[in-house]
C-alpha cells in the first residue's frame, strides 16, 4: 500500500477545506477505496502480527470488535457469543456461511456492572443506561453533561424537539437515546471514566 498517495490525498483536502473550497464526489471515493486498501494490507496484518503473542496461550474461542469512528475515536469490544454457538463452532459443526453469519450479527445488549457486583443488563439499551445513571446519581451526571457531552446528552424535557428519541430520567430531565447500542456504550464509558465509578462495561451478544 502506497501510504504516501493516501498521505497527500488527506492533504488535498485539508488543502481545499483551507481555502473553503468544494471537495469532489470523486476525491472522496478515492480516498475510501485508498483507506480500504490501507486497513486490508497494512493495518489488519500488524494487527494479527502484534496481537498473535498476546493470546496463542488461550484455550478458548474469542470475538474481538474493533470501531473507529472520526468523532469518537477507537475502541475494542469484547463480544460474548451465545454458547450452543460457541459449542458448534468449535467442534466444526457450523459451515462456512454459518460461521460467517455469527459473526456478523449485529444485535446487542449492553451488561453494566458496579463495583460491589450490581449489574444491569436490559433488553433495550437505553433502558440500561437510565437505570445506570440513576444508581450513580442524576446530579453527578449532570455536572459532567456540558463537559463531555456539550450539553446534549441530558436536557430538560422542553428542550428536546417534538418526536426526539428520550428517556425520562425523573425530576424534569430526559436521556438523549438517538443513538446506536455502540454510542451508548462509548457515552457509559465516558461517564464511567469522569465519575471514576468503576463500572465495568461489556457489549454482549444476543
Amino acid at each position: 500500500m502506497e501510504t504516501d498517495k493516501l498521505k497527500k490525498a488527506y492533504e488535498a483536502v485539508e488543502m481545499l477545506k483551507a481555502l473553503d473550497l468544494p471537495i469532489s464526489k470523486e476525491q472522496i471515493d478515492a480516498i475510501k477505496e485508498m483507506e480500504t486498501c490501507y486497513l486490508k494490507e497494512d493495518v489488519i496484518p500488524l494487527i494479527e502480527q502484534e496481537m498473535e503473542p498476546l493470546v496463542e496461550k488461550i484455550i478458548s474461542d474469542f470475538h474481538i470488535e474493533i470501531k473507529y469512528s472520526s468523532e469518537e475515536g477507537l475502541s475494542f469490544f469484547y463480544v460474548e457469543q451465545p454458547e450452543e454457538e460457541c459449542s458448534r463452532a468449535r467442534t466444526g459443526n457450523l459451515s462456512h456461511s454459518e460461521l460467517g453469519a455469527v459473526y456478523r450479527k449485529k444485535k446487542f445488549i449492553v451488561r453494566v456492572t458496579f463495583p460491589d457486583g450490581y449489574s444491569v443488563c436490559h433488553q433495550v439499551v437505553a433502558n440500561t443506561m437510565v437505570e445506570v445513571i440513576k444508581r450513580i446519581g442524576l446530579g453527578k451526571v449532570l455536572r459532567i453533561n456540558d463537559e463531555c457531552f456539550a450539553g446534549t446528552l441530558i436536557k430538560k424535557a422542553e428542550e428536546f424537539e417534538k418526536g426526539y428519541s428520550v428517556k425520562d430520567l425523573g425530576d424534569g430531565y430526559m436521556l438523549n437515546v438517538r443513538t446506536d447500542s455502540d454510542t451508548k456504550i462509548k457515552q457509559l464509558q465516558t461517564i464511567n471514566k469522569a465519575l471514576n465509578v468503576g463500572l465495568k462495561v461489556e457489549k454482549v451478544w444476543l
